[in-house]
């Protein structure tokens, strides 16, 4: 099996990690089809195609918390259901 994106294998890492960087979460959002939409401050929305979308907001400019990184991870298996 092709091992995922390591920017995608931070959001599969068990358990889901507490904060993940602004970095990790644009490309792994890319990698899966989404783009950036909205951006206003520090919160950023994401949208894909079929209409689904991300909302996140930065903490100290850099990090995603918890509930941003859940979010992201949760789509991402949706991509990569076998990893």
């Amino acid at each position: 099996m092709p091992k995922p994106h390591k920017s995608l294998a931070v959001f599969l890492r068990q358990p889901i990690p507490v904060e993940a960087s602004r970095e990790d979460a644009e490309k792994a959002l890319a990698l899966i089809g989404f783009t950036l939409r909205h951006h206003k401050g520090s919160h950023y929305v994401w949208t894909h195609p079929d209409g689904r979308s991300i909302t996140y907001a930065l903490v100290n400019g850099r990090r995603l918390k918890r509930a941003a990184v859940a979010s992201i991870a949760r789509e991402v298996r949706k991509v990569e259901p076998g990893v």
